[in-house]
């Protein structure tokens, strides 16, 4: 339970509302956001998808769900985490969706698809886990999404995580030394 409380900040970002700027100030008017009408929600549920195609159109269409355009045409996006059905959808598809979801974190065109991606790949699991989440741990990755790939690190076997999270204790970042030290304390008592 510590582990989810050290890291829940990861997956609090994004409550709708974070990006709307709004302000009770009378001098600066109040605006309205709608979503993006060129966004495809239903991507994923088109039938015949491949499980590539349909692990990308699920990080895409999560993506999407958190584009928006204000009342005076600015475009903008917030982070909305995966739904539930759709994280389950790509969980049932396993280690099979790991490749897919390393393009994905590899690509550093969206930090929020890089953060679904990566928070899927620490889900799943598994050796075929490993090296994309230590690729996510690059000094240039988005902290969130370092965040994620070291919580998904420190669910691997002991022997896997023990040497790259204490690799991460000399980090720039003290956040992340400071999740490195805990995950590398408590694969040590082995809760």
């Amino acid at each position: 339970m510590q582990r989810y409380a050290a890291l829940g900040f990861v997956f609090c970002l994004g409550w709708p509302g974070n990006a709307q700027g709004l302000s009770s100030d009378p001098s600066h008017p109040v605006t309205t956001r709608t979503p993006d009408p060129s966004c495809d929600s239903m991507a994923s549920n088109r039938p015949g998808l491949s499980k590539e195609d349909f692990v990308r159109a699920v990080v895409s269409q999560t993506v999407c769900r958190g584009s928006f355009i204000m009342s005076d045409g600015v475009h903008g996006w917030t982070f909305i985490p995966i739904s539930n059905e759709d994280r389950e959808a790509v969980l049932a598809l396993g280690q099979t969706s790991i490749p897919t979801l390393a393009l994905i974190a590899d690509n550093y065109d969206s930090t929020f698809a890089q953060l679904i991606a990566v928070r899927l790949i620490a889900d799943v699991g598994g050796s075929d886990a490993v090296q994309p989440l230590v690729r996510a741990l690059d000094w240039k990755m988005w902290q969130p999404t370092r965040m994620a790939a070291l919580y998904g690190i420190g669910k691997e076997p002991k022997e896997v995580a023990n040497p790259i999270l204490t690799l991460m204790k000399s980090d720039a970042d003290p956040k992340i030394v400071e999740i490195a030290t805990y995950l590398l304390k408590d694969l040590q008592l082995g809760t």
